[in-house]
């Protein structure tokens, strides 16, 4: 008996100490709020695969790097840019002729080069990541517009090689196959945080710099990579949805960036770095799309997303500041 209640309160402590708990807890409570308002059409088949999954994949393959990034203590404002960027730059290259598969590894060197074009400004000049990214945010977008003077169009034939890869509908038609692949990138950078020395750098990066640096540590290096990492993930984003919606904009995912920052720190992570969690911006994410689609199915004009999108992104910061502390004082 005194087992069982030992085991019970270990599993206690594990699931109020975790990092993502006031995100898990924000999207029940919103799933509850809207189930109350709207009933079970949230759960519906083509509402689940269309507005949360399809989109949501998008953005939750955005969402993990760039808190990954703020938990090492900098920003990418410009991951939208490069997002928008990935989608318009590789239906350009289908429109010049390339095969479809050079042309995504063109347009993912690219975008993981400006990555490392920013992390280089803001590592070796010491530019503030955020000046850096956000001059970038105005450059890329730029570029995007400067590349198409109309709505950007491609080969059938081109599309058509991706949705092969991207779009196959999967389980019972609840998902699609690229939802497969944020679960594979999940599972990676999940590993990756919380089980290797590179993710125990991260951390230290962004908690205390000097100490990281006193141990040994290399915390430029780390934050270079996550640069890298972050304009990747945002091009290959990019490209998912452009060609597994077989169409994009050039103002496709303008304000993402603000988006994947409420996701990060509904999630559990600090604007100051040194805490967060990659499961934190996965569930942060969904909630944003059950946010947007839940005040859809009640009637409610879109332009009143955003305030509530503020309203849960202050919630969330206080319970992560207030509830989450208290609890570790507790237990540790």
């Amino acid at each position: 008996m005194k087992k069982i209640r030992s085991l019970g309160g270990s599993v206690g402590r594990t699931f109020l100490t975790w990092k993502a708990l006031s995100s898990f807890i924000s999207l029940i409570a919103v799933l509850a709020f809207f189930y109350w308002q709207v009933g079970d059409i949230l759960f519906n088949k083509s509402i689940v695969r269309g507005s949360i999954l399809d989109l949501g994949v998008n953005w939750a393959i955005v969402a993990m790097p760039v808190a990954m990034l703020m938990i090492s203590g900098e920003f990418d404002l410009s991951v939208g840019s490069v997002y928008a960027l990935g989608a318009c730059g590789i239906f350009k290259l289908f429109q010049v002729g390339l095969h479809p598969l050079l042309a995504f590894v063109i347009i993912i060197a690219a975008c993981a080069l400006i990555g490392l074009l920013h992390a280089s400004i803001t590592l070796r000049l010491g530019i503030p990541s955020f000046i850096t990214t956000l001059a970038g945010m105005w450059f890329w977008r730029s570029v995007v517009n400067a590349m198409w003077q109309y709505t950007p169009t491609a080969p059938q034939s081109a599309i058509n090689y991706f949705d092969n890869v991207f779009g196959v509908r999967l389980g019972g038609g609840w998902f699609y196959s690229k939802f497969l692949i944020l679960v594979a990138i999940f599972a990676i950078l999940w590993i990756v945080l919380e089980r290797t020395p590179f993710g125990n750098s991260i951390f230290a990066a962004g908690g205390n710099y000097d100490a990281a640096l006193a141990r040994g540590s290399k915390p430029d290096r780390t934050k270079m990579v996550l640069f890298v990492l972050t304009s990747t993930l945002a091009g290959f984003a990019g490209v998912v949805s452009a060609t597994s919606a077989g169409a994009t904009m050039t103002n496709t995912a303008t304000g993402l960036e603000l988006y994947m920052i409420a996701a990060a720190v509904i999630g559990g992570a600090s604007l100051t770095g040194g805490v967060g969690s990659v499961e934190g911006a996965f569930l942060g994410t969904f909630l944003l799309r059950y946010i947007n689609t839940g005040v859809i199915q009640m009637g409610i004009e879109s332009k009143w997303f955003q305030g509530i999108v503020g309203v849960v992104l202050l919630l969330a910061a206080v319970l992560n500041r207030n509830f989450r502390r208290r609890v570790i004082k507790r237990f540790t």
